[in-house]
């Protein structure tokens, strides 16, 4: 009879010991992989937008409004010369891909001068061998230097092919590419909304 009660017991100790000792990790390493993730997200600006270093550019973040937000877009961030004009803006999004909502991909899109100035994605649950392989690795190459504007013709077709190329590139991985296009055109509208 005591090792009935002494067996439930002692793994409720040990439950209770070990459920301490992972909160306690876990509070210790949350805020250095948030410092991580946002020195990816200030790496992702400069990298998109092609510059060394913030120099005297000025730098506003934003939660965006209702309609970006709804198309999975998280944050804007414009950056302005020093006499007040824009520089560029980048778009942070989160949308669910073929890997779901509980492994999103997580990107940030660029716009500078009226083109795309350059894609990065930082996570997301996509099959390696297709949505990663035939979109997520080939999209910063594809989109860097299009003509935002040419996305309002994209959105029409429902196929993001300025040209033929793409469509090829990213057959086979219609979710992951069809999930980031609303994502994508809507930042696009916008950003000419806004410059």
């Amino acid at each position: 009879m005591k090792k009935m009660i002494k067996l439930p017991l002692f793994l409720a100790v040990v439950c209770v010991v070990t459920t301490g000792l992972l909160a306690a990790v876990n509070s210790w390493t949350a805020p250095i992989i948030e410092q991580n993730l946002i020195n990816k997200q200030n790496e992702g600006y400069l990298s998109i937008l092609g510059l060394d270093g913030w120099g005297t550019k000025k730098v506003e973040n934003t939660i965006p409004n209702e309609t970006l937000t709804s198309k999975g877009l998280t944050k804007k961030t414009v950056v302005r010369n020093s006499d007040d004009t824009i520089y560029g803006v980048v778009y942070d999004g989160s949308v669910a891909g073929y890997g779901g909502g509980a492994s999103p991909i997580v990107f940030q899109v660029g716009f500078v001068e009226g083109f795309y100035s350059g894609f990065k994605y930082f996570s997301h649950g996509e099959t390696p061998s297709v949505g990663q392989a035939k979109v997520l690795d080939n999209l910063n190459t594809y989109l860097t230097g299009t003509d935002a504007a040419l996305t309002d013709n994209v959105a029409a077709s429902e196929d993001f092919t300025v040209e033929a190329a793409f469509l090829t590139m990213t057959a086979g991985a219609t979710i992951t590419k069809n999930k980031l296009v609303t994502a994508l055109t809507t930042a696009a509208a916008e950003y000419l909304a806004s410059v």
